[in-house]
């Protein structure tokens, strides 16, 4: 068999991109879970083919080192989602040279969790949502109303929030504001609500993802998991 290998069918792209992680949980999240060899989802409008090959430079808090690797394009997605899910490509990494694996394996082993936060206004409500998130990641979820957040702010930083929207009312719409323009890091929030109107509007104002309420079970989890592992620009990119 003649030709270049698979990996080497598309020429490398003259193409430079830098991602910013949130935190290590958001980077560790999108590195394990968006592809099974290690790779993460790129939010972007610049949608190159499946084959691409990029040149990725990233940063996570907390990490000593900025890390850059080869990365081809898997998958793309070319259309928003209805529930929020942005345009982007899914990039796998090619290979990782020892010294990145390495930098990679020290954030596994000092990460402490990812801190997440339920968010209703009613009780029943409450434990729904902090039941949901304890079953889809191991980790420690925060619990609170929105209408306690909007007046005190997020005290914590947090991974992300998971929003019950039909028992918070006008405060929950508030608290999406808050969380996307008055954090820095900005906090993605999640919300559920069985009303449209609400739905467009949560999104309008900054929401990461909207689904129905009740949620399917896998389809909060596919979410939860992406918005968790997507990159984050800091405001000034914004």
């Amino acid at each position: 068999m003649t030709g270049r290998p698979e990996s080497r069918r598309f020429d490398r792209a003259p193409l430079s991109l830098e991602v910013h992680y949130r935190t290590k949980g958001s980077f560790l999240v999108s590195y394990s879970l968006n592809l099974s060899k290690g790779g993460l989802f790129l939010e972007t409008e610049d949608l190159h083919p499946v084959g691409t090959e990029l040149t990725v430079r990233f940063s996570i808090p907390g990490a000593k080192h900025q890390i850059e690797t080869q990365a081809k394009v898997m998958w793309v997605r070319r259309a928003a989602s209805s529930d929020g899910l942005p345009t982007g490509l899914g990039l796998q990494f090619d290979h990782l040279e020892d010294h990145i694996g390495k930098i990679i394996d020290g954030m596994v082993n000092d990460f402490a969790g990812v801190k997440l936060m339920a968010l209703a206004d009613d009780s029943a409500a409450l434990h729904r949502l902090t039941r949901y998130l304890q079953s889809i990641l191991t980790c420690k979820v925060l619990q609170s109303s929105s209408s306690e957040v909007v007046a005190a702010g997020f005290t914590e930083r947090i991974d992300l929030a998971l929003l019950d929207l039909d028992s918070a009312g006008d405060s929950g719409l508030m608290l999406i504001q808050i969380a996307g323009q008055e954090t820095d890091p900005s906090v993605p929030v999640i919300a559920l609500t069985k009303d449209p109107v609400v739905k467009a509007v949560a999104l309008r104002d900054g929401a990461a993802a909207v689904l129905e309420n009740p949620p399917a079970y896998e389809q909060l989890r596919r979410y939860v998991l992406e918005v968790l592992g997507k990159p984050w620009q800091p405001q000034a990119a914004k």
